[in-house]
């Protein structure tokens, strides 16, 4: 739990992490917003196996700022027929502010993946949240994985503002985005900038035009509650610098402040 601290720092209140999870100490980085927290999430385990059943819950209070990361890139491990699968609760007090971006899962050959958010807004809330993944052969071939399904969930006051839902079964078919050229998905929701909707979107098409190796677009969302962007990449390097030119432009917006990259 992030809390928000007399002096407008955020500190962790509360916390537990089993394994494989462990929770770094909260830094302050240079340019951030004033008192927002960056917090690194680890692994332990070397990735995630078949049948492994992962779940995260993060609050964040009212008034407070967090910046939520990984450490890498988590490795989805080749299957026989099984799937692994995380689910993630995450809750902003109002007035706080959440950027939820982890690193893009990795998904080796013959692996299964199920990636569920649930996002849940008070009033004047904010978020970032983001979810990635790419297909790698290690073994250097051309071998893809399984099957890959997410979920995303938001809502406000009881109100369900966004339901967002994808899956792949089988990649080795023509699926348009899903094969031999665009390796790399990325999605990424700006919620509860109400005003700034139309400044923002202009400012992430701008910033993604100038992306090379991908297939990108922003869209906003129904309701006024924010904009997604949608990425498509030839590479990891492609979908990080798609990611990162949303997420500036987004922050910028939000606090007159464009963030420094995290140090991985």
């Amino acid at each position: 739990m992030a809390t928000r601290a007399p002096d407008g720092r955020t500190y962790l209140s509360r916390q537990y992490a089993s394994y494989p999870y462990h929770i770094c100490r909260p830094q302050i980085v240079e340019g951030d917003p004033a008192g927002m927290m960056t917090l690194y999430l680890q692994s332990c385990a070397g990735g995630m196996f078949e049948h492994d059943r992962l779940a995260e819950s993060v609050r964040v209070d009212a008034r407070a700022a967090m910046h939520l990361t990984t450490q890498a890139s988590t490795i989805v491990h080749s299957m026989t027929e099984g799937t692994a699968s995380q689910t993630v609760e995450l809750s902003v007090g109002s007035g706080g502010c959440l950027e939820y971006l982890p690193d893009p899962f990795i998904l080796f050959p013959a692996a299964r993946f199920e990636n569920r958010i649930r996002l849940l807004l008070e009033p004047d809330a904010t978020a970032i949240v983001g979810e990635a993944f790419l297909s790698h052969d290690p073994r250097g071939g051309k071998a893809l994985y399984r099957g890959y399904a997410s979920e995303v969930r938001v809502e406000r006051d009881g109100e369900l503002l966004l339901l967002d839902r994808m899956a792949i079964e089988d990649p080795s078919e023509p699926v348009p985005g899903a094969g031999e050229r665009y390796r790399a998905h990325g999605s990424l929701f700006i919620l509860g900038m109400p005003g700034a909707e139309a400044e923002i979107l202009g400012a992430v098409r701008t910033a993604l035009a100038g992306v090379a190796g991908g297939y990108v677009g922003a869209s906003a969302l129904p309701r006024a509650a924010g904009f997604s962007v949608r990425i498509l990449a030839e590479d990891a390097w492609a979908l990080r610098q798609a990611t990162l030119a949303a997420w500036s432009c987004a922050r910028l917006a939000a606090t007159g402040r464009s963030p420094h990259p995290r140090r991985k």
